[in-house]
């Protein structure tokens, strides 16, 4: 099994099932959920209503969208290869996400399908977990990744 960051670098027919890597971490702020509801509409009550918030680090504080930490653990793995997001599969919330809480994710590939002439499709297992290595989210993510080195 792989670990790093120049694994994830790979074209396509140089990755290998079990390939993983593990992100650097990124905090979220309440800045980050705010923008983020202003900019997609974002108002569940679990994120615009810190009363109802009860998990992560402080009871009472203000949580973050699914889609924001989706997002977030997007960002944080490397993707110069991939072309496209193809799929989002079987995302499981398992503890929320607050004010404070720094997040990383931890993916390993679960499927290589050769697809066209230039692209495969690369099936990673991803699992987002808190500082305190909780899991707060587990999701599959299908991509669309180059197969010739650039």
């Amino acid at each position: 099994m792989g670990e790093g960051v120049i694994v994830w670098l790979r074209p396509f027919d140089e990755l290998a099932v079990g390939d993983s890597y593990i992100s650097r971490g990124r905090t979220v702020t309440e800045a980050d959920i705010v923008r983020f509801a202003s900019l997609t509409g974002e108002m569940s009550p679990v994120s615009g209503n810190p009363g109802l918030y009860t998990g992560g680090t402080t009871a009472g504080q203000i949580g973050a969208p699914a889609l924001l930490a989706l997002t977030y653990s997007i960002g944080l793995v490397p993707n110069d290869r991939v072309a496209a997001l193809r799929r989002v599969n079987d995302l499981r919330l398992l503890v929320p996400i607050g004010v404070g809480d720094t997040i990383r994710v931890r993916c390993e590939i679960l499927r290589l399908v050769p697809w066209t002439e230039d692209y495969g499709l690369v099936t990673g297992g991803w699992t987002i977990v808190n500082q305190e290595e909780a899991v707060a989210m587990t999701v599959e993510l299908e991509a669309v990744w180059q197969r010739a080195p650039r």
